[in-house]
């Protein structure tokens, strides 16, 4: 990879974290049209590559309360928490069921596993699987306690 294209990179990963935070924002203060209209934005113009940044941002919010020895050791397990409620493996959305894996690779900071599991995701239904992250993420912002950010 040439310089131009790692900077090229680094900046595209640099405005889509922006932006996924600034669509978490909006979602979690009940815009969630503007929410969604961010996440669109970002996946026509960045792709794959803002489709991960976006992911990355909104996992670390949901994590921001789970302290970094806990995430070490490997066998971090969310619960299986959607809007749904908590499901049982079985019966949870294929999107709820690729979220959950997701956050689990990037507690364990398994990058390798976090890029595969967006990049598996069909271009059809990426939108699907990020929109239930970033409601997820604003759920979890907003039931954590005062002072953890």
């Amino acid at each position: 990879m040439t310089l131009t294209q790692r900077i090229a990179t680094w900046g595209a990963r640099r405005i889509a974290g922006m932006f996924a935070g600034r669509a978490l924002t909006a979602t979690i203060y009940g815009d969630c049209h503007r929410g969604h209209q961010i996440t669109a934005d970002v996946i026509e113009r960045s792709g794959r590559l803002g489709a991960r940044a976006l992911a990355a941002v909104w996992c670390e919010a949901m994590l921001a309360d789970v302290p970094r020895s806990a995430r070490r050791r490997g066998n971090f397990r969310p619960l299986l928490m959607t809007p749904w409620g908590q499901l049982a493996p079985e019966d949870a959305p294929t999107s709820a069921m690729w979220m959950a894996r997701l956050v689990a690779a990037h507690a364990s900071r398994d990058w390798d596993m976090c890029r595969a599991l967006v990049d598996a995701v069909p271009d059809d239904q990426i939108e699907e699987h990020l929109a239930l992250l970033l409601h997820t993420a604003a759920a979890a912002t907003i039931a954590r306690p005062q002072g953890v950010l």
